[in-house]
């Protein structure tokens, strides 16, 4: 059998469509969605302080809601969906939460490496978290800092510190 290419960087393979390399990359992309979706919503009810404030405060109440992030947040559960449903293997019934579809697609990850439509899964995804983490980022005028690996073995998240500039 001749060596294929992934279909996502063109390195070579040879039982897969996707390299380790690549499955890595979406098995942390999938795993850090839940975590998205939460900041999302935080950010769509506006319970997170975005930058400094020059001045008084207005006399203006606020509005309580993000129309942009909320719209964010549905395309990204809206591509969750579409793709759980779409999977090549069948999967459990029930209901569609952030958590449970992470879960169907991180366990489903080794027939998502030899499907063909997984490049555009992870393309979509990928996009999906760019402009999810692209709307609940942070001011220009903070940083953040990589401080460690979880302290917990099995974990594989890292924590951060946001420090004003």
């Amino acid at each position: 059998m001749s060596a294929a290419k992934c279909v996502t960087c063109s390195r070579t393979v040879r039982d897969y469509r996707m390299c380790d390399t690549c499955t890595g990359r979406l098995e942390q992309l999938i795993a850090e969605l839940p975590a998205l979706d939460r900041e999302l919503e935080l950010t769509e009810t506006r319970q997170t302080a975005h930058g400094p404030r020059n001045g008084s405060r207005s006399a203006e109440k606020p509005v309580v809601f993000n129309p942009s992030a909320a719209e964010v947040r549905a395309d990204l559960r809206a591509t969750l969906v579409g793709w759980v449903k779409d999977l090549p293997v069948p999967t459990q019934r029930g209901p569609l939460t952030v958590e449970g579809m992470v879960r169907r697609l991180i366990v489903n990850l080794p027939a998502i490496r030899q499907w063909p439509n997984g490049d555009q899964l992870s393309d979509e995804l990928s996009y999906a978290s760019k402009q999810g983490w692209k709307t609940v980022d942070r001011p220009k005028d903070r940083t953040r800092i990589h401080l460690c690996d979880c302290l917990e073995v099995s974990c594989p998240g890292e924590l951060h510190a946001h420090i004003p500039v």
